[in-house]
């Protein structure tokens, strides 16, 4: 598993699809934008264009996200926020798994995963909350929001505690 920055996460996506079997995890030392639709309008962090999948993920300095390609169908996504609600609690945080989201205290979204095939790939995405700039969020995201994001700093956990948990957890061939 490599590190990559987002600035150059968009070049490099066709490869990765084309590879078919790679696990990165991807950072941003600034807020930015991963962003396939339309047009976001004045929004001063940059926008990384990809048109691969459908949405908006915003990422703020700290967030962790993972990319998981394969040439077949598998359970990365699942297992891994498996994994990953069980370290949280183990931290002593109220959280449970709804749907694609890990929601703390019943009302908080601090990790979401998506996933989909594209080009014969299947591309499994997760994205966990650090940092956060609820404000900007409003901004950019448009529609009502039925869960709050929420980032996992708010809670006393970093991005080197997420590194560590992502180390153990892939060393222990669990994902």
């Amino acid at each position: 598993m490599r590190l990559i920055n987002f600035k150059n996460y968009v070049d490099e996506l066709p490869t990765l699809l084309a590879n078919k079997n790679e696990t990165v995890i991807v950072v941003s030392d600034e807020p930015c934008i991963l962003h396939s639709g339309d047009p976001l309008g004045d929004i001063s962090i940059p926008i990384y264009k990809t048109h691969y999948f459908g949405g908006t993920i915003v990422n703020f300095e700290g967030d962790v996200c993972i990319g998981n390609y394969q040439e077949k169908h598998n359970d990365f996504g699942n297992v891994f926020m498996s994994k990953l609600l069980e370290f949280l609690q183990h931290k002593g945080l109220s959280c449970e798994l709804m749907g694609n989201d890990i929601i703390i205290d019943g009302q908080y979204k601090v990790a979401s995963w998506m996933s989909c095939m594209i080009s014969e790939c299947l591309y499994t995405a997760i994205h966990i909350s650090v940092g956060m700039d609820l404000d900007l969020i409003k901004k950019i995201c448009t529609k009502p929001m039925v869960k709050t994001p929420k980032g996992l700093a708010d809670y006393g956990i970093s991005q080197n505690d997420l590194f560590d948990f992502i180390e153990r957890t892939y060393n222990e061939d669990i994902i």
